[in-house]
């Protein structure tokens, strides 16, 4: 039973006059009681005395709420029902509904509304429907729908709904030495020969440097197989040549030391692996978010594996800015413009021009597909079949379905492109592709029929 009674009447004088109301109320409204649970009932009383007292001094709920049932169980804190608008001060309890809007001030205890005037000092039930004016001060219990202005101080248990992007497309985030680092996915170095021979320098302090790439690598790769996550921890803790800032590769910046006329493993001399297996890359698979990129270092081919698999770690490091810097690179169609009517789309990375509409090509075997390049008469002629190195620098890891930048490229079939690289290990018989559904390379007979984008 709840008697309200319009606040204006209850002056302090009278705080006392409505307590023993409450509980003349209560021992007629109750089953009689013995010594003890009177006791315990006006411990109890405190409680709504200060709920009175907190509500009065504000000034702002319409009408004062005495719950009696809270004085007959005596076992129930008093705490508001529910108020029309925020108290202008710190509630003494958390609200047990939820309150219609936010006030100057937030609530000592959880909100069952999103708060909308700044961050939540307590636990979110139910999601911020739109950005945080400022960071969370803790966790939130569920995703905030829209971005927030700021991160949380806090991790949520929830992710947020829509997250910001930390870095350009094109890039991956890392956290190296407690700094986000914007790695390169994409081939700031333009595109790597096919053998490397002559391309790295062995430092003598177990490090190998590429000076067109601007990156350092750790000369020796783990013996041991790690996990994702132990991966990423065991380059964080590397020291290798008496650095401390290295961390797990993207597959782009694998792709650039791989040596495709190598074979166990696929890189050059100045590189000792003792096992050419699985090597994890940084990135987490956008086709598939529970799974990590691996490069396969028997022969150089890209796939993905579940993030508590087994597989080598090598590290590498940056030696200058540029080669973790997204400014240095436009994002998206930015990078290539389209010339020809549209028909071909130069690359500003690499220098090289590729054919925009592949699928005017059909599919070919592997021999027949020479030829249909060749045959391409669009701004003037002069088109090949790519190698494996060339046609994975547009591949775009940060998009599934197709892999590629669907704005330059549209029409790109979620399939197998040839490339005009034979694969070593098969006497010729077979040669590479790259598969533009997730973006990764391998290799199949060359009597298949296989779709190809043509460049030049």
């Amino acid at each position: 039973m709840v008697v309200k009674l319009p606040v204006w009447t209850l002056r302090p004088s009278r705080w006392a006059l409505a307590l023993l109301l409450a509980v003349a109320l209560s021992g007629c409204l109750a089953p009689e009681r013995s010594d003890a649970e009177l006791q315990q009932a006006l411990a109890a009383h405190a409680d709504v005395a200060a709920d009175i007292a907190a509500d009065t001094s504000q000034g702002s709920d319409t009408a004062l709420e005495l719950d009696i049932s809270d004085v007959a169980e005596a076992d129930v804190p008093a705490v508001d029902a529910a108020d029309a608008q925020d108290d202008a001060g710190t509630d003494v309890a958390p609200d047990a509904a939820g309150e219609v809007q936010d006030g100057a001030a937030t609530d000592a205890g959880p909100d069952s509304q999103p708060d909308t005037s700044g961050p939540d000092t307590a636990a979110d039930t139910t999601p911020d429907v739109g950005k945080d004016t400022a960071a969370d001060a803790i966790v939130d219990v569920a995703p905030d729908v829209g971005q927030d202005a700021a991160p949380e101080v806090v991790a949520d248990i929830a992710p947020d709904t829509a997250t910001p992007p930390l870095c350009q497309p094109g890039f991956v985030a890392i956290d190296v030495d407690g700094q986000l680092v914007c790695a390169a996915d994409v081939p700031l170095w333009g595109v790597k020969p096919l053998k490397q021979q002559g391309a790295f320098t062995a430092n003598g302090d177990g490090t190998v440097s590429d000076a067109k790439a601007l990156l350092m690598w750790q000369a020796s790769g783990a013996a041991n197989t790690y996990s994702h996550a132990e991966a990423e921890a065991f380059c964080q803790a590397a020291t290798t040549g008496g650095h401390s800032d290295w961390r797990l590769p993207t597959v782009g910046e694998w792709l650039s030391i791989v040596d495709y006329s190598q074979l166990y493993p696929s890189l050059t001399a100045e590189f000792t692996i003792a096992d050419a297996k699985g090597f994890w890359a940084a990135n987490a698979n956008v086709g598939q978010s529970s799974t990590h990129w691996f490069v396969w270092l028997n022969y150089g081919y890209t796939d993905t594996d579940a993030p508590t698999a087994k597989e080598h770690a090598l590290c590498v490091r940056c030696t200058t800015a540029k080669c973790a810097n997204p400014a240095a690179l436009n994002a998206g169609a930015a990078r290539f413009s389209l010339q020809a009517g549209g028909a071909t789309a130069t690359d500003a990375l690499t220098g090289l021009t590729w054919q925009v509409d592949a699928s005017v090509n059909g599919t070919a075997t592997w021999d027949a597909a020479a030829g249909v390049c060749q045959a391409l008469t669009v701004a003037g002629g002069g088109w090949r079949v790519p190698n494996i190195a060339e046609l994975l620098t547009i591949v775009d890891r940060g998009k599934s379905s197709p892999a590629i930048d669907s704005a330059v490229f549209p029409g790109t079939k979620s399939d197998w492109y040839w490339t005009a690289t034979s694969w070593g290990g098969s006497e010729n018989s077979e040669a590479w592709f790259v598969q533009f559904g997730s973006g990764d390379s391998n290799h199949y007979p060359k009597t298949n029929k296989h779709r190809l984008r043509c460049v030049k």
